[in-house]
């Protein structure tokens, strides 16, 4: 959600006059301005006459940064600093084309080694904060970004920057109030607008948002923010326009499926093949499967391409001809779509397919548990999932992680079995989590989204966050409490009650960012009135 945040431009610095003792001091400086290309030749002639002229490389090496001819400006930049390496400028400068070529380890140490020989560079200050930052790791940007807004409070890009990582950090009314005072850039905009909707005010990040886009229309990442934002406020046409936008945006992750055959309009398919495609997270490809059946087939075929551990669960949809893994290649088809587009293709509001109730059929659930009896049942079992894809880990108002022993007032229910279904998590994690060892196991091990369906099904009541196994409880019809960050993603509309695109679920939301206590205190008194009281 929201992850097109962009930075402050890192600062490019000035050209370095000659050292007092370089045969180059009366250099004609209208040569200099001949063009990049002609600094370029320029520099590169006194390189030529004076290998040993500093400066000559440190300049020759910005004009070559600003040509994006990377490779040439670090091997100046080194060259510069090797031969003058007590020299700040030339040790920022040499972290700056390290940055640019890609070499980021070796950009911090440059930049960190810059600080060294000038402490309070807010240039330098800047660019390490912003770099720490993009890697994730905030707190250490946070020092460096409010140092460098102490020394020099009115750059722009440093405000732009240090509003970034308040965010990464949960600290929105932060980075709004730091926003609020800046230049109206198309990139503070945008920022301002994930300040705003991490509030919940979507009309006035939508605001900003659309700001951002005037300023620059372009900027595939403000277009994007605006559609989700939109979707909350469910302006549902325009924000699924501007969804359009997600295949521009380098900062979601998306990789574009571009099959070599037309977009489908929405049409009839008569006698048309169409390839169906997914494209983001297992939550996404479950939510939006359901559209397949109001696909107008006229007799047509449909293909539907899906992730590896879907295949066997959506194998059984009755719209689809044939379901076939991604990772096998896409098939030739008369006309694609991805499945993220089938709403604005054929219902925008999604009405028509909202209380459908359950749209997955699975097959005979004894292929998996054959040894299954009708033994009484004397306990309430509660299939539960408290960790999905790691992102916005630090920041609590987006977090939609929450730490396994947050279950424990759950398990000291009497009468009440909790079995975990969380997976995707790696070994060291699992054992991490010490909470894990409150939930019992699955009777068989879960490694595709089938096997974890029939497990599902067999609980009385699924307790989740916000992943896949929410979507698939779901698309199952299954009895299900998701709980939800306060910031929740706008397919969970208010966060609280039913969830309007799953007859079966119930929400609950955080009240106070980053508090699960009363999350749980909620799911508590559900269990009770739907399950417990109804067993004494």
């Amino acid at each position: 959600m929201l992850p097109s945040n962009e930075y402050g431009i890192y600062i490019e610095l000035m050209p370095m006059e000659p050292f007092p003792d370089s045969p180059f001091q009366d250099a004609d400086d209208r040569q200099r301005q001949a063009g990049l290309e002609g600094e370029v030749a320029f520099y590169e002639r006194l390189v030529l006459e004076d290998p040993k002229q500093a400066a000559a490389h440190h300049n020759l090496a910005i004009a070559l940064r600003k040509l994006n001819r990377p490779e040439e400006a670090l091997r100046r930049s080194k060259i510069a600093f090797e031969l003058s390496p007590e020299h700040s400028t030339l040790a920022f400068s040499l972290g700056l084309s390290f940055e640019q070529a890609g070499y980021l380890p070796e950009a911090e140490d440059m930049y960190r080694q810059a600080l060294l020989l000038e402490p309070n560079h807010p240039g330098v200050l800047n660019n390490l904060g912003r770099l720490l930052d993009s890697q994730g790791h905030h707190t250490g940007a946070l020092d460096c970004l409010e140092k460098a807004a102490l020394l020099s409070p009115e750059d722009p890009d440093i405000a732009l920057n240090l509003a970034n990582t308040f965010l990464a950090l949960g600290r929105p009314t932060d980075a709004q109030r730091l926003l609020t005072s800046a230049p109206q850039t198309a990139a503070a905009a945008n920022a301002l607008g994930i300040s705003l909707y991490v509030q919940r005010d979507w009309q006035s990040a939508s605001a900003c948002f659309r700001h951002a886009t005037k300023l620059s229309p372009g900027f595939a990442g403000a277009h994007e923010n605006l559609a989700l934002s939109l979707l909350h406020e469910e302006k549902f046409e325009e924000g699924w326009r501007e969804y359009q936008w997600r295949w521009s945006n380098p900062d979601n992750g998306l990789t574009p499926r571009l099959p070599a055959m037309p977009h489908w309009d929405g049409s009839c398919l008569g006698d048309r093949k169409l390839l169906l495609h997914a494209e983001q997270g297992f939550g996404d490809t479950l939510q939006f499967v359901r559209f397949g059946s109001l696909i107008p087939k006229s007799g047509g075929n449909i293909t539907l391409a899906v992730q590896a551990e879907l295949v066997s669960l959506l194998a059984g949809m009755p719209w689809a001809d044939e379901v076939i893994s991604l990772d096998e290649g896409l098939p030739s088809a008369d006309v694609h779509a991805p499945l993220a587009n089938l709403p604005s293709l054929l219902n925008p509001t999604g009405h028509l397919v909202r209380s459908t109730g359950a749209y997955l059929s699975l097959p005979d659930p004894s292929l998996r548990f054959p040894a299954s009896t009708d033994e009484q049942k004397t306990e309430v079992r509660i299939g539960v999932c408290w960790a999905g894809r790691p992102r916005h880990e630090e920041d609590p108002y987006r977090n939609r992680s929450c730490p396994a022993e947050a279950f424990q007032p759950i398990t000291e229910l009497e009468g009440v079995r909790l079995v975990s279904l969380q997976t995707g998590l790696s070994l060291d994690k699992m054992e991490a989590e010490h909470g894990a060892a409150l939930f019992d196991q699955p009777d068989l091990p879960l490694t595709t989204f089938l096997e974890t369906a029939h497990e599902v099904l067999r609980m009385d009541l699924i307790i989740t966050v916000d992943t896949a196994i929410a979507h698939l409880c779901g698309a199952l019809n299954k009895p299900g409490i998701v709980l939800l960050p306060y910031a929740a993603d706008w397919r969970w509309g208010s966060g609280n009650g039913p969830a309007p695109w799953y007859p079966s679920l119930e929400m609950i939301r955080q009240e106070v960012a980053g508090t699960w206590s009363t999350v749980f205190e909620r799911a508590i008194l559900q269990i009770n009135k739907q399950y417990l009281l109804n067993q004494r």
